[in-house]
């Protein structure tokens, strides 16, 4: 099993909750509920679920840790190539349209350097190679305020069209 942050646990602790799942896979083996082993072992439901069907599908061998996600930093070299890899487009990669998203550029960097960053660890990495959140600075040429203020009468909502008076919407 793996855990998206590593489960902030040192190695000893993944040990102890890799015992605890493989003690679960007993149970299940004897017929146990998922209600019963949340209850045994002081998990949540979801997580005895989640324990028992990897269990079915895959065996003990899918309730072994995995260790921690991998924080292994990208070297200055593999910084400059995942740089150079972001100059090249969204679209060198495979994506519909040229915008970047944080979990776009961590399937990029997943794919070429095997690693695996948190959508908030690819945020930080990329303030450090100088990125910076991009949001457009003015609004685009189809926009029609009043189709929206239309829009916005039959939902219901109100039919102010933020920014329409020239301020900021935020």
């Amino acid at each position: 099993m793996r855990y998206s942050t590593g489960g902030g646990l040192t190695a000893a602790e993944r040990q102890r909750r890799e015992a605890v799942r493989m003690a679960a896979a007993d149970d299940f083996d004897s017929g146990a509920t998922d209600t019963r082993v949340a209850r045994v072992y002081q998990v949540t439901h979801m997580s005895a679920w989640r324990w028992h069907h990897a269990y079915e599908t895959g065996g003990r061998q899918a309730l072994e840790t995995k260790g921690a996600a991998s924080h292994r930093p990208l070297s200055e070299g593999e910084l400059d190539l995942l740089q150079q890899l972001l100059d090249l487009g969204p679209a060198a990669h495979g994506f519909a349209d040229q915008r970047w998203t944080l979990a776009r550029i961590r399937a990029v960097a997943a794919e070429h350097f095997d690693v695996t960053y948190s959508l908030a660890g690819m945020s930080l990495l990329l303030h450090r190679l100088g990125g910076s959140v991009q949001v457009p600075t003015r609004r685009a040429a189809e926009r029609d305020d009043e189709t929206i203020r239309e829009r916005a009468r039959a939902a219901g909502r109100s039919s102010r069209v933020p920014g329409a008076d020239g301020a900021s919407p935020r």
